[in-house]
Formats: C-alpha cells, sequence, structure tokens
C-alpha cells in the first residue's frame, strides 16, 4: 500500500454517513491510498436559523457529539468495506472543522495533505435542501483541480435486460 496516497472524505451527515465511508473505501482501494482523512465540517445553518429565528432564539448547530457520530458512522463503514474483502485499512484520520464555505474548506483540507482524489456524497434532492445547502461539487470543481468522486445517494432502478417484458 502507498503511503503517499491520501484521499480527502467529506461526509454530510448521519444519514449518509455509512454509504459515503464504504464509497469512499473503494475510491480508496483503486487510489492504492495509504491514509484516508474523513472531513465534516459543522455548518451554521444559516437560512435555516434566519427561518427558526422568531421561534427558537438559539443558534442551530451541530453538537461535538453529533459531529463525532457523523465520522464514527462513516469510518465504522470503510473499515468494514476493507474488512469484508480482507484487504488491511489505510491510516484513518478524522478532522472536524467549522464553517459556512464547505467546498472552500474540504479544498484547502485536499491541498494541505496532497490528496490525490476528494470523495463526496451527492446531494439528496429536495427543495429544502437545495436551498439551505450550498452546491459543495459545484465549489470543488471551482477551487481545486483534484478529481471528485461523487458517491450516489440513491439506489437507481435496476434496468430491464432485453428479455424482460413491461
Amino acid at each position: 500500500m502507498s503511503s503517499e496516497r491520501t484521499i480527502v472524505v467529506a461526509v454530510e451527515d448521519t444519514a449518509t454517513a455509512g454509504i459515503v465511508g464504504a464509497a469512499a473505501a473503494h475510491v480508496a482501494m483503486e487510489e492504492d491510498a495509504g491514509t484516508i482523512v474523513l472531513l465534516h465540517i459543522v455548518e451554521n445553518h444559516v437560512v435555516a436559523q434566519g427561518l427558526m429565528s422568531i421561534a427558537l432564539p438559539v443558534p442551530m448547530r451541530e453538537t461535538q457529539n453529533e459531529a463525532e457520530a457523523v465520522l464514527a458512522g462513516a469510518e465504522s463503514a470503510l473499515r468494514a468495506e476493507y474488512a469484508a474483502l480482507d484487504r488491511p485499512t489505510p491510516t484513518v484520520t478524522r478532522r472536524l472543522l467549522g464553517g459556512t464555505a464547505i467546498g472552500t474548506a474540504v479544498c484547502e483540507v485536499a491541498q494541505e495533505v496532497k490528496a490525490s482524489k476528494i470523495v463526496v456524497g451527492g446531494r439528496r434532492p429536495h427543495a429544502f435542501g437545495r436551498l439551505a445547502h450550498a452546491d459543495v461539487r459545484s465549489s470543488l470543481t471551482h477551487h481545486t483541480q483534484i478529481p471528485v468522486y461523487v458517491a450516489p445517494l440513491q439506489a437507481t432502478e435496476p434496468q430491464p435486460t432485453g428479455g424482460e417484458a413491461g
């Protein structure tokens, strides 16, 4: 295993951490990565807070335990994929950062560790999500030349083969 190749895995939330962690394991195997940096940006939910400020005047923010649970879920899935394929797990480090410019923060970490690839989860498509969250993938493509892999978060429908009638 090459100790010089590093990938950065940006994990959004506990609901998607396992999917992104498992996908990241496969990307890391393809890259022959020696180090995997699991990254979670603790967001201050500005839009949601603005809408809720009348009824709830306290900031909407993840707790330290919630943020650590996001990374723990991703790491657990990642390690399980390596174990299932009987492969040695590379060095895994966790990083928590705060901020609102998520794409910029991911790029900074990736550049700092000289990442060969960045793994992110695709946004789940819903109206509020599109308003409340920046398009991280688009931000990454504008701020770095490091290849980005977007882990699919929704299963695709199986396509019928030529012999099946609908």
